[in-house]
C-alpha cells in the first residue's frame, strides 16, 4: 500500500432504498496501478469503515496518468453487501467461491479420504 499516495472521496450520497452509501473516490499512486484489494483497503481507511463492507463496482484510469477513479458502495454490514451486490463482484473480492472451485475442492477432499 505504500504505492498509494493519496485518496480523495469526491462524491458521497446515501441511498436509503438500498441501505448503502454510494460514491466516487480518486486514488493517486506512484508506480503501477494498485490492486482492487489495495484500493478497497485504502478507501475503507479514508472513510473509517471496515474494508469488508466496501465494494468497488467500477474503476477507470487513463494511460500514463497516476490516478484511478473508483465507483464505490459502502454497506453497514457484510450481510447486506452479500445480499445486494451482484455475484460476479463478490467473486472478484473473494467473498464467495466459484462453483468450479468448490467442485475442485470437493474432488480433492474425496481423493484424500479414499487414501
Amino acid at each position: 500500500m505504500n504505492n498509494i499516495k493519496k485518496v480523495e472521496i469526491e462524491r458521497k450520497t446515501r441511498n436509503d432504498l438500498l441501505g448503502r452509501t454510494e460514491g466516487e473516490a480518486k486514488i493517486y499512486f506512484k508506480d503501477a496501478t494498485p490492486t482492487r484489494t489495495e484500493m478497497r483497503q485504502t478507501i475503507a481507511e479514508a472513510m473509517s469503515v471496515n474494508p469488508e463492507v466496501v465494494m468497488i463496482t467500477h474503476t477507470q484510469n487513463e494511460f500514463g496518468k497516476k490516478d484511478v477513479l473508483c465507483a464505490i458502495h459502502v454497506y453497514k454490514s457484510i450481510d447486506e453487501l452479500k445480499e445486494k451486490e451482484p455475484e460476479y463482484l463478490q467473486k472478484r473480492f473473494g467473498l464467495i467461491q466459484d462453483k468450479k472451485s468448490k467442485k475442485a475442492e470437493e474432488s480433492t477432499d474425496d481423493k484424500e479420504k479414499k487414501k
